[in-house]
């Protein structure tokens, strides 16, 4: 079954003038839902005649009956009634999700790019509370998104990355680590750089720097090639150390999102992170930063401030 934007007034007005109490309890939690999330608005809902003073015969009777029509009112914090044809574009959004949620009560509910007109932190706030509600609403959520802050609020292992690729479609699913050792280690590792390793769910494509200064001098080399981060969809991610970078290489590869590694050429203290990165060379997927590069190109690109801190901290 579809919701329509348009059947909003429909599905509130069922539920208010539902014989079932569990239904106009159900109505009071998504008005209270909708009121918290949009700073302050309200719903009224109900039916009223659509054609006041008319009527219409009735087939086969002398009389008439009255026609009548679902109503929705919006109001604004202060009380004054706000049409819902000019109502802010995230609170129209809001009304239209808050009524599917209630179309969808014992369903399944598929939410497509949800609350695109929304802030991201109220993006996130109507997904934690559609959690919080789903199990006691009978709801089940399913959310396709293509927003970081969606994904942020969901536990990974519930999420499922598809890809278009020559004309079909990829599913990546990274499985579970089955040494509990293993897995608590990397755990804390992803738990750490949680933000940045979810933005690489939507980028075509990751650069892993070893530290703060792979960071910067990619920054300023891939303009000098003519590469655009932005126009290309490429996410640089810190690994802030070699030891960092297998974690960072073996998550976005279980969800299939190609990469390359920039480091320096100083070997890791820990030969099995070595002997891991020597794999990456050899595959054509890690590159090593000379030192003489590095400071060819800081003092190029940063000049008296390179100097300066060479002054203050030495070489390193």
């Amino acid at each position: 079954m579809e919701f329509q934007g348009g059947s909003a007034a429909e599905v509130f007005s069922a539920l208010h003038n539902s014989d079932d109490p569990k239904e106009r309890e159900f109505l009071k939690d998504i008005v209270k839902l909708f009121c918290e999330l949009s700073g302050g608005y309200t719903l009224l809902a109900g039916l009223r005649l659509a054609d006041r003073g008319r009527s219409e015969p009735a087939s086969g009777e002398g009389g008439g009956v009255e026609k009548w029509e679902a109503h929705l009112q919006l109001f604004d914090k202060d009380g004054r009634r706000v049409p819902l044809r000019f109502a802010p574009a995230g609170v129209s959004e809001l009304v239209n999700m808050c009524a599917a949620v209630g179309f969808s009560r014992g369903r399944v509910l598929i939410l497509d790019e949800p609350a695109q007109n929304l802030h991201p932190s109220l993006q996130r706030s109507l997904l934690k509370r559609l959690r919080e509600y789903s199990e006691s609403w009978g709801v089940q959520l399913l959310v396709i998104t293509h927003s970081p802050s969606l994904v942020s609020e969901f536990s990974l292992d519930r999420t499922v990355r598809f890809v278009a690729h020559g004309g079909s479609t990829q599913i990546f699913k990274p499985e579970p680590q089955p040494d509990p050792a293993a897995a608590s280690e990397r755990d804390l590792v992803y738990a750490y750089f949680r933000p940045k390793l979810v933005s690489a769910l939507f980028a075509r494509a990751v650069i892993i720097a070893e530290g703060k200064g792979e960071d910067a001098a990619l920054l300023a080399w891939l303009p000098k090639c003519g590469f655009s981060l932005e126009d290309e969809n490429v996410l640089i991610l810190t690994a802030e150390g070699k030891e960092g970078i297998p974690y960072m290489c073996e998550w976005v590869k279980g969800w299939g999102v190609p990469f390359v590694v920039f480091c320096d050429g100083k070997p890791s203290k820990k030969k099995e992170v070595e002997g891991y990165l020597s794999g990456l060379e050899q595959q054509g997927l890690l590159f090593r930063f000379r030192q003489d590069d590095l400071v060819c190109l800081f003092e190029e690109e940063y000049g008296d401030a390179f100097n300066e801190c060479c002054g203050k901290f030495g070489n390193q």
